[in-house]
Order: structure tokens, then C-alpha cells, then sequence
């Protein structure tokens, strides 16, 4: 400890020789080095009673900037124009969150291929486009995935888009109001047999479900129980069929467990306990048609 006394002391005193010695040999320089010298911390005790008198340097816990962010500002470069463009299910808050970013904060360090990054990672966003446009705009672009369909598997139950891609963030609650598919590969077909249902919106409006049998073909599930066997291929046709067997005879509401029309140029019908003679009806039509 005496050591570092002596050897501040030391530097102390050679500091004032070494001033003593400038003013003596250029006085002129001497008071013009005092002057930039007290020009500079009169500047930053300026700034300084500014951030403090904004109340930067209150705890972080508060509701107020801080102080990158107040430097930001009196420098031009805090976020003061954030133009976010194609949201449908999403708010601006959900994008501003995930990029790190609000209105007012500091852009110094702000990074658009890393907020690129982290908006695309999301299983909601498709696509993102991130653009800053000096000093302080943002130009955010994003193509959200469209909820399609809700598939179930035995992890639970997820909102999926068109091509099958889910979308664990978003809440399959919200979205009862969208088809269900169950089964190994059902995410990706899934298309497929909703735009052909879409066609016989009858036989949809009874729609409970839909299963994927051994990715291969799907069995429906009407809301009274009745299940509906279709084919591998061709099941546009089948659900015509289908369609036209209910308008005609009413051949969904009769006392049977099921029509499979997995054949060609077949459908077979089986029968509920105790339904054998509306079965035979249902046959009956089945064969008619």
C-alpha cells in the first residue's frame, strides 16, 4: 500500500512539473488545453444532468428508458418509426417480443439478419423480411402460416397450415372451428381430402373427424357415429356418392355402423345391434344406386 502512495504521489508531482513546464515554455497553449479541457467536461456534465433529470438512471424496475436507450434518442438512433406489415392472427407486440425491440428503444445494436433469424424460426411465421432504414425506422414484412387443419397424434393435438408444417405456438383451443385429422402422415394429406370435401359441403357439415389408416387412405367419422370408408384413390367420386345416397335417401341418419366404399363399384354396409331391417334398407339403396 505505501508503495502505490508513493507511486501516485510521484505521478502527481511529475504531472505538475510537466503542466508547470508547458505554460512557462507556451503559455498561449497552456490555456487553450484548459479551455478544451473544461469545454469537454462542461459537455458532459451537461449531458449528464440531462439523462439524470429524465430519470435514465432511476432502477430498471421502472417504466422509464434506459440509458442506451436515452443516448439512442438524443443521438437519432432509437426505434421511433417500426412499420410491421401482414399480420392476420398475430399482434405487433408478438413480433416486437420476439425481436427484442420497442418503440423508443435503442438501435445501435440492433441486428436484421438476427432478427430475421429469430421471427422465421417461429413455427407461425413462413417467411420474414427485416429492413432498417437509417437512423431509426424499421420495415418488418412477414407471411404468416395460415391455420388449415387441427392434427391430432399421441403428443397432443397441434394447428397445422396447408402443407401440414404445425404450428406449436398457436393455441389448437382458438381453432375448433377448423377440420380434425388424426394418424401417422395425416399433417401432409390433410389437404388433399378437405378441398375434396369442400365439394360436398352436406357430407362436411356432418364431419366429425378424419383418420389416416396406415397412410394410405382415410376413414370419416360423422358426428351420429357412422363411419365412412373411403378409397385409396378416386375419393372425390366416392364422396359424391356418398353425398348423393344422403340427399336422396337419407342414408347417413339410418340405424347402420358404417359404409365402405374401399372396392370399386361397391359399397358394403354394416348394421348397428339391433338395425338389421334399416340395413337392409340402406342395402337396398346402396344396390339401387
Amino acid at each position: 500500500m505505501d508503495g502505490q502512495r508513493r507511486f501516485r504521489r510521484s505521478l502527481r508531482l511529475l504531472r505538475r512539473t510537466a503542466a508547470a513546464s508547458v505554460m512557462r515554455s507556451n503559455p498561449a497553449r497552456f490555456w487553450r488545453a484548459i479551455a478544451r479541457g473544461g469545454a469537454v467536461v462542461l459537455l458532459l456534465a451537461s449531458v449528464g444532468y440531462g439523462l439524470l433529470d429524465g430519470g435514465h438512471f432511476e432502477p430498471a424496475d421502472q417504466s422509464r428508458l434506459g440509458l442506451d436507450d436515452a443516448i439512442a434518442s438524443r443521438t437519432g438512433f432509437a426505434a421511433s418509426d417500426i412499420e410491421i406489415s401482414g399480420l392476420t392472427f398475430h399482434s405487433v407486440d408478438d413480433v416486437l417480443s420476439i425481436i427484442g425491440v420497442k418503440p423508443g428503444a435503442s438501435l445501435l445494436n440492433f441486428d436484421m439478419t438476427d432478427a430475421k433469424g429469430d421471427l422465421e424460426a417461429r413455427s407461425w411465421v413462413a417467411s420474414a423480411e427485416v429492413q432498417r432504414v437509417y437512423p431509426n425506422r424499421l420495415k418488418i414484412s412477414l407471411t404468416e402460416r395460415i391455420p388449415f387443419a387441427i392434427w391430432r397424434t399421441k403428443d397432443g393435438f397441434s394447428v397445422i397450415d396447408r402443407a401440414g408444417v404445425a404450428m406449436t405456438e398457436v393455441d389448437f383451443a382458438r381453432m375448433k372451428h377448423l377440420p380434425l385429422v388424426t394418424g401417422d402422415g395425416a399433417n401432409t394429406e390433410a389437404s388433399t381430402l378437405i378441398d375434396a370435401l369442400s365439394s360436398v359441403p352436406d357430407v362436411m357439415l356432418k364431419l366429425k373427424g378424419s383418420a389416416r389408416v396406415g397412410n394410405r387412405r382415410w376413414t370419416l367419422y360423422m358426428d351420429n357415429g357412422v363411419k365412412v370408408l373411403l378409397p385409396e384413390r378416386n375419393i372425390e367420386r366416392a364422396l359424391m356418392l356418398v353425398s348423393q345416397l344422403d340427399a336422396g335417401q337419407r342414408i347417413l341418419s339410418k340405424a347402420i355402423a358404417s359404409l365402405d366404399l374401399r372396392t370399386d363399384n361397391q359399397i358394403v354396409v354394416s348394421t348397428l345391434p339391433g338395425g338389421l331391417e334399416q340395413a337392409a334398407l340402406a342395402n337396398e339403396i346402396v344396390q339401387e344406386n
